[in-house]
């Protein structure tokens, strides 16, 4: 099975930095916060305060709420340093090798993709077009039903129209920048299109293939010069995207070219069945979930945990380019980099090729990683900085459970964890410096939000934000 070149890619940036090993990194002008050799730079607040959803007590951008944000953030590096020394970061370090490899993929991404600026005749023409929403009927089809014949059908008018009015068919409306994916995007927009013209068969990314037929469309006209410019910015930055992604994938096909899967049937069949039951122990606990309204329906993403046919570690699962892989070998990767499919739910039928994709897309990565690694990424201190943002919370997330083992049921989490709290900035107070000029350049909003990078293993880039304090005072530390 040959390997697809790009998912759809939803992008955090974590980290700003384009340079190479060799160059001299500083934090200085971006630290808002030092307790000896711990810190808090000035991007990682404002994401820890807007990419996650905020307590109450702190969701509000005045002053006072953001003093709040400020001391939970510095409370929370300070149970860091307090549990580490009972923390057992082999418990964690599967998933922090996975989140550290993951950002070093997204740091490649930039390097790559970078397009020059579009202008000229092309930005003309998509500013003739890029106003038109259309109303697409269309129609999916599983891969493993798309023949030639399918392709002869699109050849032929009459039969493909005849398609698309036997019946009740789904439709949706498209614009210009609704669209993100690339190749949907190009194959829509980049010819001006007339009524019932037939768009596709397309193969997704997902793996199934989509016919689209235009059904009308509708423009919405910028009549001031201010609305003008906006609407050029817009284009021009939408655009500019795409084809960054589309860089992207070339890049992915030339590191992936003449690479083959070839699966040993026999073990590829024990561990769809493991997957399965996997999976519908995953359906389960979701469903339950959902019933709280907590569940972000994200892809589905699974780890290998779970056995109803027990598979032979030494067994092999898969053959490429005369190397073979065990099912240790492959489970070693899945550890820190569990399987990440294309869609939420996937029937049973489709499920085997599901798996097969998964994997192509996990030894992709695989192999963008060594590509990353080569760079000397895996040096890159702001990508280092990230891994220990989640070491620490992590370690104070344990220490703040193991505390609250303690309080009374009558008692409220922050009504008990105050008094520590203040305990431990009276304790650290000398060895905290905070830069209050910087704190004071940041604004925040007070609009919620929980951003995601729904196709990727770890799906959330920014940990929980830590309920540990209320407190808006800061009496304690040294100003810089």
């Amino acid at each position: 099975m040959m390997f697809k070149s790009l998912l759809p890619i939803i992008i955090i940036v974590i980290h700003s930095c384009t340079s190479n090993k060799s160059e001299q990194f500083v934090f200085e002008k971006s630290v808002l916060v030092q307790i000896d050799n711990h810190i808090i730079l000035k991007n990682e607040f404002i994401q820890r305060a807007e990419y996650v959803l905020r307590p109450d007590y702190c969701s509000k951008g005045n002053n006072v709420h953001k003093q709040i944000v400020l001391n939970s953030l510095i409370a929370e590096k300070l149970l860091a340093i307090e549990g580490e020394p009972l923390f057992n970061l082999n418990a964690i370090s599967n998933f922090l090798n996975g989140l550290k490899t993951q950002s070093m993929r997204e740091k490649l991404f930039f390097a790559k993709s970078q397009s020059n600026d579009l202008g000229g005749e092309a930005l003309d023409y998509y500013l003739e077009i890029a106003d038109r929403t259309y109303h697409l009927s269309f129609i999916t089809l599983p891969n493993n039903v798309v023949t030639d014949t399918l392709l002869y059908i699109n050849n032929s008018a009459e039969l493909i129209n005849g398609l698309f009015d036997s019946g009740e068919i789904a439709s949706r409306d498209v614009s210009f920048f609704s669209e993100h994916y690339y190749r949907l995007h190009r194959a829509i927009f980049s010819n001006r299109l007339k009524k019932h013209d037939i768009i596709g068969p397309l193969n997704l990314e997902d793996g199934t293939y989509i016919i689209m037929r235009v059904e009308g469309w509708r423009s919405e006209r910028r009549l001031s010069e201010g609305s003008q410019q906006e609407y050029v910015r817009n284009v021009k930055e939408h655009l500019t995207r795409l084809r960054n992604i589309e860089k992207y994938a070339d890049y992915i096909h030339a590191v992936m070219n003449n690479k083959t899967l070839n699966f040993n049937q026999d073990s590829f069949t024990k561990l769809i069945n493991n997957l399965y039951y996997e999976m519908l122990q995953f359906e389960n606990s979701k469903k339950e979930l959902f019933r709280k309204a907590i569940w972000p329906e994200n892809n589905l993403v699974l780890s290998g945990g779970y056995t109803s046919v027990n598979i032979d570690e030494n067994e092999i699962i898969f053959n490429m380019d005369g190397k073979d892989w065990t099912m240790s070998d492959l489970q070693d990767i899945i550890n820190s980099h569990p399987l990440v499919f294309r869609k939420k739910k996937i029937s049973k039928t489709d499920f085997p090729d599901a798996v097969k994709n998964a994997i192509a897309d996990l030894v992709r990565d695989y192999y963008l990683t060594q590509e990353a690694l080569e760079l000397n990424y895996d040096d890159d201190p702001y990508i280092n900085q990230y891994v220990n943002m989640w070491r620490e919370h992590f370690i104070a997330s344990t220490l703040r459970t193991k505390l609250l083992q303690s309080k009374s049921s009558n008692t409220n989490d922050i009504e008990y964890l105050n008094p520590i709290i203040k305990e431990l900035f009276n304790k650290y107070s000398d060895n905290i410096q905070i830069d209050l000029e910087l704190f004071d350049s940041i604004n925040l909003t007070s609009i919620p939000m929980h951003v995601s990078n729904k196709n990727a293993a770890y799906q959330s880039p920014i940990p929980q934000f830590p309920i540990l304090t209320d407190n808006h005072t800061i009496d304690y530390g040294k100003r810089r």
